[in-house]
C-alpha cells in the first residue's frame, strides 16, 4: 500500500477549520490519532509510520518531513502568541485546491471524526486527549506503538 501519509497531511490542511493550529507538532499528533482511529475501526494503519513513544508522546519525523518535501505545502515559521517560534504546515498555494485522490469517502470520514473531536481544544487539553489514547496509556515511554496489535488488545479488554 501507498504511503498516504503525504494525502493524509493534504487534506488536513485543507480541512482543519483553524489552520494556525497547525503546527508541525499538533499536525504529527493528528496523523497518529488518524492512524489510530484506522487500527480501531479498520484493523490496520492508514500510513506506513512505525510510530514511536517519545518524550512528548507520539512523535516521528516522517510527517514533518512528508510536509517538507510536499510540493503542495510548506512549514513556516511564525511567532507565537506567547512570542516564541511555531512551526506551521500550510498550503503554498490556495488550500482549496489540495488533492488527495487516494483518500475514499470512508477514510476522509475517519479523519473528519478526528478533526471533529479535535478542533475545539486547546493546546493542553489535545495533549490530554492524545495521551489519553489506549496506546499511550499502556505502552511504557521510548517504545514502539504497534497500533494495530494495541487495537486488538484494547478491544478484547472492552469486549471482557
Amino acid at each position: 500500500m501507498k504511503n498516504m501519509v503525504d494525502q493524509v497531511l493534504r487534506y488536513i490542511v485543507k480541512n482543519y477549520p483553524i489552520p494556525e493550529d497547525l503546527t508541525k507538532t499538533r499536525t504529527t499528533k493528528l496523523v497518529y490519532l488518524v492512524d489510530w482511529e484506522m487500527a480501531k475501526r479498520k484493523h490496520r494503519q492508514l500510513t506506513d509510520i512505525e510510530w514511536k513513544f517519545d518524550h512528548f508522546g507520539p512523535f516521528v519525523s516522517d510527517v514533518y518531513d512528508a510536509a517538507d518535501k510536499d510540493k503542495e505545502l510548506s512549514i513556516v515559521k511564525k511567532t507565537s502568541a506567547f512570542g516564541t517560534t511555531k512551526y506551521i504546515v500550510q498550503s503554498k498555494n490556495d488550500r482549496e485546491r489540495l488533492e488527495y485522490p487516494d483518500l475514499d469517502r470512508e477514510t476522509q470520514a475517519i479523519i473528519n471524526d478526528v478533526i471533529d473531536k479535535t478542533k475545539n481544544l486547546y493546546w493542553n487539553g489535545f495533549i490530554e486527549y492524545v495521551y489519553d489514547t489506549y496506546p499511550i496509556k499502556h505502552v511504557q515511554k521510548y517504545n514502539h506503538l504497534n497500533l494495530v496489535q494495541l487495537a486488538e488488545e484494547e478491544s478484547r479488554l472492552n469486549i471482557q
